[in-house]
C-alpha cells in the first residue's frame, strides 16, 4: 500500500545504476527510512545525495573562502607566538 506522504519526484524517472554500500551503512539508511517521506531506500539516497550535490555545487566558493579566512594574518601569527611560548613550536 502506497504511503500517502511518499516524496514524489517532479522529474521523470531517470535510467539508474546499482551501487554497493558497505552493509553497516545499508542497515542505517534502512533504519532511517521510517523516519523520512520516502518508500524506498533508493529514492531516499538519491534524493539525499542530490542534496548534498547540490549544496556542494552551489555554494564551492563561500565554503572555500570560510575556511581560507577563519583567522587572519595577524590572528595567525598571534597564535604561532603563543604557540612558541608554550614550547609547543
Amino acid at each position: 500500500m502506497p504511503n500517502e506522504l511518499t516524496k514524489q519526484s517532479s522529474k521523470p524517472r531517470e535510467e539508474s545504476v546499482t551501487l554497493s554500500f558497505p552493509k553497516p551503512l545499508a542497515e542505517r539508511i534502512q533504519k532511517r527510512l521510517p523516519k523520512t517521506e520516502f518508500a524506498l531506500v533508493d529514492e531516499y539516497v538519491a534524493y539525499v545525495m542530490e542534496q548534498i550535490l547540490n549544496e556542494l555545487e552551489t555554494e564551492p566558493v563561500a565554503a572555500k573562502e570560510a575556511t581560507e579566512n577563519v583567522f587572519s594574518k595577524e590572528d595567525m601569527e598571534t597564535v604561532e607566538q603563543r604557540l612558541r611560548d608554550l614550547g609547543y613550536l
